[in-house]
């Protein structure tokens, strides 16, 4: 009795582990100065939540970030930020990127000049 114990107590204790491991796996945003330099390097979308998914290329091939999660693409701020992404993606510029909740890019710029836009 003490074994089937021990024994479920350990299968509960690691498919929790396991369960939280792998509902945050795979998101992140950079997680850097505003003033920091990152490049794109994968776009992706999944028309059931509108959201586009973009990748960084110094991060994982399996850690993504949420493109204006806040905003979908069936919005005006959400289609200005795909736009901004793809272009960045398409010519190799680089970018400044400004995250909300860990894991969804809330601002994102392209600039030569190097600077940001004001609030």
């Amino acid at each position: 009795m003490i074994l089937k114990s021990a024994l479920a107590t350990i299968f509960l204790s690691t498919s929790l582990f396991i369960g939280d491991a792998n509902a945050t796996q795979g998101w992140t945003c950079p997680n850097s100065p505003i003033n920091e330099l990152h490049r794109i390097d994968g776009i992706g979308y999944d028309s059931r939540y509108y959201q586009p998914r973009i990748h960084f290329a110094h991060h994982p091939p399996d850690l993504w970030s949420y493109l204006s999660a806040d905003h979908g693409v069936n919005t005006d701020y959400g289609k200005a930020m795909l736009s901004i992404a793809l272009t960045a993606y398409s010519t190799g510029a680089q970018v400044r990127v400004r995250c909300s909740s860990g894991n969804n890019v809330s601002g994102l710029w392209i600039s030569d000049a190097g600077g940001i836009s004001p609030n």
